[in-house]
């Protein structure tokens, strides 16, 4: 009899379980609620990125507030990344009845008890509520995603007799919160307290009594650490980009500046919006640790330039954009050849290859020449091999110490040891030319979000969870009632996936596995082409009574009539006796086509379906017998080979780059001016015999002669 290996979640993961699944769901309501989403949601990457700003160099906080709590999502992020993972006490306040119910719910099914946290159901701008024996809660850390640019409720001139707004003399616009939110944050920071809020940008230059709360925030208090500029299109309901202000109580000798941070080009796409990589967090959080002036990216401006510019924080205005209009050579768009200034600007490369310029270039007057095959001349520079020798053994290297890491002292996984990890890949890349480091601990983080939780499994359950397999659930909706139930759908491994040990011990059935799912791609292609050749009046199309369209405007319905479909293929091929020779134009042809697709999506289908049938057991027969040695070798192939795979090819493609920018070079002036220019001229010339030979009445071969003339230039 087969062994089935059914593993049991501990109740630690169990409550992981919960809160992940709460957290979809919330994010199920945010990506349908429109406008209404983003009142109570901040995507996770962002959280983390405000979350990892104030935590920086701390394991623990006294506590830790949210005026705009929302669901609590920064909260808890910035729990998650204390590394001891201590808050003594959360405090919260959300205005939404609903949410503010979230909000308390959210906090429970992540493990914290209801007497460590204080949440109020409020307007944080008109009812300060952080107080306790009557003086006001300084925070350790506050973290807040307000409306951006919502209506001050704040805004009558007697709460200018409230504490947080009294400081700066007066209240924010009636038509924008923006600043009266920061407000309250400062006023109840601790001595050493941070903040960070995500504004609109718009509240980073506005005049009026915004600026005088500005000019309070910088010039009296001094109290703005860093402006960080985020991609546009992060937030369900709204397009514009933000920004983060960090504040900080205590500045740690850098009272003299703020820091501008640029990151709006950190960002990737991911489904209708823009999000942040965990490499791109982590490139902004290191220059802000840093405090880096990079070019075009970030840079530290004086307090003095700003009071120079009257307050205005608005990034471009400190941060210049780089150029990115191609230029164009006018002597070498003419005469040919590729312009100094051009070849010039990848002197980065030439001073780290050496000999290589001279190799593929000859100075020829104003311009260069090239020498030979650009790939050739490049790939065989002594430089460039020695680059990629060199990258290869520290790609080794780390391979070693990875596996090390990993493998030997498996026992001992935790968050240290990707900081190790990470520490051990940045000083190999340190001085490597043209590898951006942050591109490749995305590779390492990607690995290390399946490394972590393997690993607490395997701490808790011993190697032979890594033989475990277990059944895999699967949502399906009911076919009349429409109602979601979990269905079991095959079975996965516990912690290494089937497809891995397929291609370790049954690489030919895997093979064949993944021949079939590409027959089935292609036939759905067929299918997809075949339905998107149909006119509206091949939908029309009815014989012996069947059709093969169903309509119904009231539903909005619009779909595919399958026994429609086989009822009339049927009808034609009895009145036919054929289904082939029908023209291409006609209606039959692309309904007996349809009809042809879906034949062979099904047949697809079902072979893919008897191929996993017999695959599977056989899966699960080898994990059975796998020894502790080759489920340590599945471990490695799961965990190490992603991220050393994915670095190591990053030297080569440097010089890849290299070799693309100098072909696009040469393609860019492969034809002068000149060249087109007598092109043009014998085209002319041959449009003007041709018409010295056409013949008509007289005006028109007058007209002619005059055309011909003026090609000739006469």
């Amino acid at each position: 009899m087969r062994r089935v290996n059914v593993v049991k979640s501990s109740a630690s993961e169990a409550g992981d379980v919960l809160g992940t699944a709460y957290m979809y769901l919330i994010g199920l309501f945010q990506s349908n609620a429109g406008k209404k989403g983003g009142e109570f949601f901040t995507p996770t990457p962002v959280s983390t990125l405000l979350a990892q700003l104030t935590t920086i160099g701390l394991t623990e906080v006294t506590n830790v507030s949210d005026g705009c709590a929302g669901s609590g999502s920064l909260l808890l992020e910035v729990a998650r990344h204390l590394r001891h993972g201590k808050v003594s006490h959360y405090y919260a306040q959300e205005k939404i009845s609903a949410t503010f119910n979230l909000l308390r719910m959210n906090l429970i099914m992540h493990g914290i008890d209801y007497q460590r946290f204080t949440v109020f159901n409020d307007d944080t701008l008109i009812h300060d509520n952080f107080y306790e024996n009557g003086k006001p809660v300084l925070f350790d850390i506050q973290v807040e995603n307000p409306p951006y640019s919502a209506q001050n409720t704040a805004s009558d001139e007697a709460y200018l007799d409230d504490p947080r707004y009294r400081a700066a003399g007066c209240l924010a616009p009636s038509t924008k919160a923006d600043l009266a939110f920061v407000e309250s944050i400062v006023y109840h920071m601790a001595d050493d307290g941070r903040a960070a809020i995500l504004l609109p940008h718009g509240a980073l230059f506005r005049g009026g009594t915004e600026l005088e709360i500005r000019k309070y925030l910088i010039e009296r208090l001094n109290i703005i650490d860093a402006v960080i500029g985020l991609p546009a299109n992060m937030f369900h309901g709204t397009s514009i980009p933000v920004c983060v202000l960090l504040l900080k109580k205590n500045r740690n000798g850098h009272s003299g500046n703020i820091l501008f941070v640029d990151a709006a080009g950190c960002s990737v796409k991911e489904g209708k919006n823009n999000t942040l990589r965990a490499c791109d967090i982590k490139r902004i959080v290191d220059c802000v640790r840093n405090r880096a002036d990079i070019p075009h990216f970030s840079r530290k401006v004086a307090l003095s330039e700003i009071q120079e510019n009257s307050y205005n924080l608005n990034i471009p205005r400190y941060i210049e954009a780089p150029d990115t209009a191609e230029p164009w050579d006018v002597y070498s768009l003419i005469a040919g050849g590729l312009p100094v200034a051009e070849v010039d600007a990848l002197q980065p490369y030439f001073t780290a290859f050496a000999g290589l310029k001279e190799e593929l270039f000859e100075r020829q007057g104003h311009t260069y020449g090239l020498r030979g095959d650009v790939q050739r001349i490049v790939w065989d520079n002594e430089a460039v091999k020695s680059y990629i020798a060199d990258y290869a053994a520290a790609v080794a290297s780390l391979r070693n110490s990875t596996t090390h890491a990993l493998i030997d002292d498996m026992d001992s996984i935790n968050a240290d040891t990707e900081d190790g990890l990470v520490e051990e890949l940045f000083t190999a890349l340190e001085g490597v030319p043209f590898i951006d480091r942050y591109d490749a601990y995305q590779y390492l983080n990607d690995a290390w979000q399946d490394i972590l939780p393997d690993s607490d499994v395997i701490r808790d359950e011993g190697i032979s969870a890594v033989r475990a397999y277990v059944s895999n659930k699967v949502l399906k909706k009911k076919q009349k009632s429409k109602e979601l139930i979990e269905v079991p759908d095959g079975w996965i491994g516990r912690v290494i996936p089937f497809e891995l040990v397929q291609e370790a011990y049954l690489a030919e059935e895997l093979k064949e596995l993944k021949e079939l799912n590409a027959s089935c791609e292609a036939a759905q292609t067929e299918l997809d082409e075949a339905l998107e050749a149909l006119t509206d009046e091949d939908k029309q199309f009815e014989f012996d009574g069947n059709g093969i369209w169903d309509t119904d405007d009231d539903k909005g319905e619009d779909k595919l009539n399958v026994k429609g479909l086989n009822a009339v293929v049927k009808g034609l091929k009895r009145s036919y006796g054929r289904l082939d020779g029908f023209d291409e134009d006609s209606t039959e042809y692309r309904i007996v086509t349809l009809h042809q697709a879906r034949a062979s999506l099904s047949t697809a289908k079902r072979n893919r379906t008897k191929a996993l049938k017999l695959i599977e057991p056989k899966t699960m027969s080898v994990m059975d017998g796998l020894s502790d040695d080759e489920c340590v070798v599945l471990l490695e192939r799961k965990w190490i080979d992603p991220y050393i795979n994915g670095i190591a090819p990053l030297a080569r493609n440097a010089v890849d780059g290299l070799v693309r920018k100098v072909e696009s070079l040469q393609d860019k002036y492969a034809v002068t001016g000149m060249e087109e220019a007598n092109e043009i001229s014998a085209l002319e010339a041959e449009l003007a015999n041709a018409l010295g030979k056409l013949h008509g009445n007289e005006t028109d071969e007058t007209g002619c002669a005059m055309w011909a003339d003026f090609l000739r230039g006469e």
